[in-house]
C-alpha cells in the first residue's frame, strides 16, 4: 500500500508546477485585499480534491487492473487513497497553521478555528465525492464533484444577501463560540470520512472492473 501511495505522490508531483502557480496567484489575491484566510480556504479545498486527480489518472490509463493483477487487494487501492487524502488534508491544515501564526497579527486564534471549520468541511467533501467518483469514474462525476461546492456557496450567499441566514447565525453567536463550531465541524467530518472508508472499500469490492 505504501507503494501506491508513493505512486499517487509522484503523479501529483508532475502537477506540482500548476499547483504551485495557482496557489501562489491565490496567496497574492488575499494579500492585496488584506485577506490570508481567502488562500487558506483555497488551500484546503484544494488539498481534498488531489486524490480524484491522482484517481483520475489511474482511471484514465486503466491502472487499477494492472494493480490487481500484482499482490495487491481492492481494499489496498482504496486504502491508499483514503490515506492519501487524509496526509494532504491534513499537511494542508498544518501549512495553513505556519501561516497565520506569520501572516495574521490579530484574531489569530478566530482563524485558525476558522481553518479547523473548513478542516471538517474538506473530510466531508471527499467522504462524499470518493464513492461518487468510485461509482460513475472521476470525469463523469467532475461536474457533480464541482457542484458540490460552488451550489452550497452560491445558495448561502444568496441567502446571506436576503437575510435569510441572519436567524440561524444570531442563534449560533447566541448558543455556541468558534471553538465549538470548528470542534463539531472536525468531528462530523471526520466521523463521515471514516464512514465513506468503510463503504468505499465495500463498494470497490463489488464494482466489476
Amino acid at each position: 500500500m505504501l507503494g501506491l501511495l508513493q505512486k499517487d505522490l509522484y503523479t501529483l508531483k508532475k502537477q506540482g508546477k500548476i499547483m504551485f502557480i495557482i496557489l501562489l496567484v491565490y496567496m497574492i489575491f488575499g494579500y492585496l485585499n488584506n485577506n490570508p484566510t481567502f488562500f487558506l480556504v483555497f488551500l484546503l479545498v484544494f488539498s481534498a480534491m488531489m486524490p480524484l486527480t491522482a484517481m483520475a489518472y489511474d482511471e484514465k490509463n486503466q491502472c487499477d487492473k494492472l494493480f490487481l493483477c500484482m499482490p495487491l487487494t481492492r481494499r489496498d487501492l482504496v486504502s491508499s487513497r483514503f490515506l492519501l487524502g487524509l496526509l494532504l488534508i491534513l499537511g494542508s491544515f498544518s501549512i495553513g497553521i505556519i501561516s497565520i501564526l506569520l501572516l495574521i497579527k490579530e484574531d489569530r486564534m478566530e482563524a485558525i478555528f476558522l481553518l479547523g471549520t473548513l478542516l471538517g468541511v474538506c473530510f466531508l467533501y471527499f467522504s462524499i465525492c470518493f464513492p461518487i467518483a468510485l461509482t460513475f469514474g472521476v470525469e463523469k462525476s467532475r461536474y457533480t464533484m464541482l457542484g458540490l461546492i460552488f451550489i452550497p456557496t452560491i445558495v448561502t450567499a444568496l441567502f446571506a444577501t436576503k437575510g435569510y441566514l441572519n436567524p440561524v447565525l444570531n442563534f449560533f453567536k447566541q448558543n455556541t463560540t468558534m471553538k465549538g463550531i470548528s470542534t463539531l465541524s472536525i468531528l462530523i467530518g471526520f466521523v463521515f470520512y471514516l464512514i465513506s472508508y468503510f463503504f468505499s472499500m465495500q463498494l470497490y469490492e463489488n464494482r466489476e472492473l
